[in-house]
């Protein structure tokens, strides 16, 4: 992960052991950035993310995903089977 990278990470996501026993959560919530990343690999869309976690903007939720967008396209691309 490069110096920029890891910046802007830290601008959404914050590690608090004091919050959350140090899981890495949006910042300004409690939501777990894993849980977007859970509901997405489980086939949920970012709306229904963003129903169940009202205080995630929609801006955020979508740069916590950017590190991991190229692993999450091979997972969550459909296959085709004639290929």
């Amino acid at each position: 992960m490069s110096t920029e990278q890891r910046a802007r990470l830290n601008e959404i996501v914050s590690v608090d052991p004091g919050l959350m026993h140090g899981i890495p959560c949006f910042r300004g919530t409690r939501v777990p950035v894993r849980l977007l990343l859970d509901d997405l690999k489980s086939g949920a869309t970012i709306d229904e993310f963003l129903a169940g976690c009202p205080t995630v903007s929609r801006k955020i939720a979508l740069q916590g995903t950017e590190p991991v967008r190229p692993s999450m396209a091979a997972v969550c691309l459909p296959i085709n089977p004639r290929s």
